[in-house]
């Protein structure tokens, strides 16, 4: 059956061109695309175009935003809804965080009813905030941050968690000094090699508390269920050397889950 219909593609065209949310313009694409008319090439010319000067607003915006500095009555305000939400974003976390030279940042989370987080990290001088970065993601995981102490120095991490089951999620580490934010290389593999036939299957788990930085993780063997790891269990500690976060120590033990 031939489905084309010339009135739901000229909606879609009009749509194309004129609205202010980047889903409903996604989605008049998709309609276009079953099937390529000339109006609808023109169209996605046009948009094409158009989605150019949108992302060189949204850079210079962003551009501007990190050369001014804001109150913090303003770091903390809502973030309104625009054409692609209905719901703002209110402030949900924050984390501040003061090194020993005296360098102030503040994090903050903002989340929102069927919107993605959003967070930034300022950096805080005489009672003004600078931008120095922000992370947003996808509908299907959130934000979050913790700072802990090491040593003599302090460290702001930036975590993305997303849905699942296991530890499913992205780290970042940075050590707060003057300047701003130095980040730290993380582990890369595990502590330790492992057997054939065994596996990690649901990443690590860890703990960043003040002078204590721990992991901990189970092994499974070919044939083990999913909730059953029968090849025991990974305790340790990591440390910071220079930029790096690095294992420390662990121990194995043999007792499953």
């Amino acid at each position: 059956m031939h489905l084309y219909r010339s009135d739901i593609a000229a909606a879609a065209i009009q749509a194309l061109k004129s609205d202010p949310s980047a889903r409903v313009r996604s989605y008049a694409r998709q309609i276009l695309l079953s099937e390529i008319t000339e109006a609808a090439e023109d169209a996605f010319l046009q948009d094409d175009i158009e989605e150019i000067a949108r992302k060189q607003k949204l850079d210079a915006g962003a551009s501007r935003a990190r050369m001014r500095s804001y109150t913090r009555e303003e770091v903390l305000a809502a973030i309104a809804p625009d054409p692609d939400h209905t719901y703002p974003l209110e402030v949900s976390e924050t984390v501040e965080s003061k090194a020993p030279d005296g360098t102030r940042v503040f994090t903050v989370v903002h989340t929102g009813k069927n919107r993605a987080d959003l967070l930034r990290v300022w950096m805080v001088r005489d009672s003004r905030y600078r931008l120095l970065r922000e992370n947003s993601v996808e509908d299907d995981a959130r934000l979050s941050a913790e700072r802990f102490h090491f040593g003599d120095q302090v460290f702001l991490h930036l975590m993305i968690l997303f849905n699942g089951t296991g530890r499913q999620r992205s780290d970042e580490f940075f050590r707060v000094e003057s300047g701003g934010l130095t980040p730290l290389k993380t582990p890369g593999g595990l502590p330790l090699t492992l057997a054939y036939g065994e596996t990690v299957m649901n990443g690590f788990e860890e703990s960043f508390q003040d002078q204590d930085l721990r992991f901990e993780f189970f092994i499974w063997k070919d044939g083990d269920a999913h909730c059953c790891p029968s090849a025991g269990r990974v305790q340790g500690k990591y440390t910071i050397v220079g930029n790096e976060l690095r294992y420390a120590s662990w121990t194995r033990s043999d007792v499953p889950r």
